[in-house]
């Protein structure tokens, strides 16, 4: 399995050392190593202060480093040229617009996040919920360099990600340091998400009928909004992106999901 890790840090470490041998890594970070930082990044020791992290953990997970800052402009491409994604990063934007382009790609995504002894972890993948689900723009908590938190709990929060990632379950996963103890919440998609698209499985119809399904559910959406298509079958992977392409939508991606395909579609 082709990985992305996003963010050399707290999360990030610990998930790459998990999936070493088990995945082809590729860890992206555009930060250096400091002294506030150690006691939660485990790849690092007083010696490597000042170095880029992303090329110091490649060099000791036998990844891919990327001295690359992971930004709206450039994850798309990030995320279609691997399996999936693990967020790392420290910060409700960064894991909101991460959330927002496994929506988008279809390319799952395995959320994490850690505050003083408290963490969370939970798989973003097509057909489920996203993180705009749980939270949206005005929640924004302080980081872990504001607030704190304590190493073991990154530790073990970047671990449950690789967990995660070579066996995906769904719920958000939450962890007490103080307790010790896990807990999984049932999360569902919010239905006034606003990233999250619309659905409809044509995988059990025939031409005609398959365009007309999905023309049927566009005609139900405002201009502008996200419908996801689950589909299989040669004619049918064909005919519908090419129609709906004729009457003027745009398809943002069809990416392979096993036996059946999803087809992204932005309404005009």
């Amino acid at each position: 399995m082709n990985v992305l890790v996003v963010g050399a840090g707290g999360l990030g470490c610990p998930a790459a050392l998990a999936l070493q041998g088990r995945a082809t890594l590729t860890i992206a970070d555009h930060d250096v190593v400091e002294l506030s930082n150690l006691h939660r990044q485990v790849l690092y020791t007083h010696r490597d202060l000042g170095q880029p992290k992303a090329l110091l953990a490649a060099s000791r997970t036998g990844a891919k480093g990327l001295k690359l800052k992971v930004t709206a402009e450039n994850a798309a491409d990030l995320f279609r040229a691997h399996e999936l994604v693990i967020d790392g990063t420290d910060g409700g934007p960064t894991k909101l617009m991460l959330s927002d382009v496994a929506v988008q790609t279809g390319v799952p995504l395995v959320y994490g996040g850690v505050l003083k002894a408290h963490g969370q972890a939970m798989v973003i993948r097509p057909g489920g919920p996203c993180l705009r689900c749980l939270f949206d723009e005005s929640v924004e908590g302080p980081t872990c360099a504001q607030a704190g938190v304590l190493g073991t709990v990154a530790g073990v929060i970047g671990v449950k990600q690789a967990e995660l990632a070579l066996r995906p379950e769904d719920g958000l996963h939450v962890f007490d340091g103080e307790k010790l103890s896990w807990r999984t919440v049932a999360v569902k998609r919010a239905a006034d998400c606003p990233v999250c698209p619309a659905s409809v499985d044509i995988t059990r119809e025939v031409c005609p009928m398959t365009y007309v399904r999905v023309k049927l559910a566009m005609e139900k959406l405002e201009a502008g909004r996200l419908l996801e298509v689950w589909l299989k079958g040669d004619e049918p992977l064909k005919n519908v992106p090419q129609s709906a392409r004729d009457e003027g939508h745009e398809v943002l991606s069809l990416e392979s999901h096993g036996e059946r395909s999803r087809l992204l579609l932005k309404v005009r």
